[in-house]
């Protein structure tokens, strides 16, 4: 049913002899953010999604074939440019593309050049430590207010401790956020502070 869904709503956007996995794993992965109703019709959510065609999936081919000597990120890079991928600040949708054709690679709809060597990732430091208050916050939210949040900015000092705590207290610990993002502290009438990001998609 949800495969037919997606077939009626968009019949041009999923390549022709895909199988119903295939099809949703293709929507799901390369950030197309359906949303599934009641009805079990797909309602788009990116732009992207209304893009993704047969001739889409040429071009890629005719890339492959015309430029075997290409590793996928130059891949990746060509088709934004050739499809106008781009933010508003005009920077190429390099990640978005790049998960797109490794969905389609999975489908069975292309064959990318093989992967390069693994590289070796070399993490970041950790963040210095900033004096702060450690007692731990025990108390009913009624006998913190008013509380005061602060949306962090880069370079502050607030920005020290923001990092601090996240690194300190985090049960992933912190290496630095990906992707556009909003930090804020949030303080108690004590001036316990506590850190918090919020990603936007």
């Amino acid at each position: 049913m949800v495969f037919q869904a997606v077939r009626t709503r968009f019949p041009l956007r999923i390549v022709a002899g895909m199988t119903e996995w295939g099809v949703l794993q293709l929507a799901h992965s390369c950030t197309f953010c359906w949303t599934l109703l009641s009805s079990w019709t797909m309602v788009q959510g990116m732009e992207q999604a209304t893009t993704i065609g047969q001739n889409h999936i040429q071009n890629i081919r005719d890339l492959l074939s015309a430029n075997p000597q290409w590793r996928r990120t130059h891949l990746s890079v060509e088709l934004c440019k050739l499809w106008g991928w781009q933010s508003p600040a005009g920077q190429y949708k390099d990640m978005a593309c790049r998960s797109l054709l490794l969905k389609l690679e999975r489908a069975g709809a292309i064959v990318l050049p093989p992967r390069q060597g693994k590289r070796t990732f070399h993490s970041r430091p950790a963040y210095p430590t900033v004096p702060h208050r450690q007692e731990t916050i025990s108390d009913h939210l009624a006998g913190l207010v008013p509380l005061q949040i602060t949306v962090v900015s880069q370079g502050t000092e607030d920005y020290k401790l923001f990092n601090c705590l996240l690194s300190q207290y985090h049960y992933l610990s912190y290496r630095g956020a990906v992707g556009e993002n909003i930090k804020y502290l949030i303080q108690d009438i004590q001036d316990k502070a506590s850190a918090g990001s919020r990603l936007d998609a």
